[in-house]
């Protein structure tokens, strides 16, 4: 997109990042629409990290021909994935102009062996300006997770959220859902941005 130039250059670097520090069990990525760029990340993780390395794109679990751009790459096989695209989406005509290209936000889930169990993993993407929209999709994903697992199991909960610490998304998310902000656990900075960067 306009707002992220570059991307097969850095999806190398961060490729590059990966093979010098380490995959994680789990990695999470939003905004991978395009098959193109996906391909690219797909080629160079299996040079890099081999046949034993697993990606999973939301987009193949639906099969609707729908973007939601959701990608998780694990090092244990993936069970039980799913995925699904919000209901409600739109504010604005950025997201008209979005919606005509496929694009939606949602989220995947999908289930893995880790520690001596199981672990419920969880990628998302909320609005990206729409405080009320992303009420409206934590809602949904909130029936959603008790409509399956519910919130008797162990879960990791990642994505690109769009919120501040404290919001009302985030007390939504620790309130309501349960969950636990581990960066808020244990950041000595409780200011500190976690989503500065260079290219904003």
């Amino acid at each position: 997109p306009f707002y992220a130039p570059n991307t097969e250059t850095r999806t190398e670097l961060l490729v590059q990042e990966l093979k010098t520090n380490g995959l994680c069990d789990l990695f999470f990525m939003q905004e991978m629409w395009n098959t193109n760029h996906f391909d690219h990340f797909q080629h160079l993780m299996n040079i890099d990290f081999g046949e034993q390395t697993l990606l999973l794109r939301a987009d193949d679990i639906r099969q609707d021909e729908l973007k939601s751009g959701l990608v998780s790459v694990t090092k244990s096989p993936a069970q039980n994935p799913f995925s699904f695209l919000y209901a409600i989406n739109k504010d604005g005509i950025a997201d008209d102009i979005r919606e005509g290209f496929g694009v939606h936000k949602g989220f995947t889930t999908f289930d893995i062996k880790m520690a001596g169990g199981t672990i419920n993993s969880l990628n998302t993407h909320l609005h990206q300006a729409s405080v009320p929209v992303r009420l409206a999709q934590l809602t949904q994903l909130h029936q959603a997770l008790l409509a399956s697992h519910g919130y008797t199991v162990p879960w990791i909960f990642t994505g690109d959220l769009n919120f501040r610490p404290y919001s009302l998304e985030w007390q939504f998310l620790t309130k309501v859902m349960g969950f636990r902000d581990s960066y808020d656990e244990i950041a000595a900075d409780k200011n500190a941005c976690t989503y500065c960067a260079e290219n904003p």
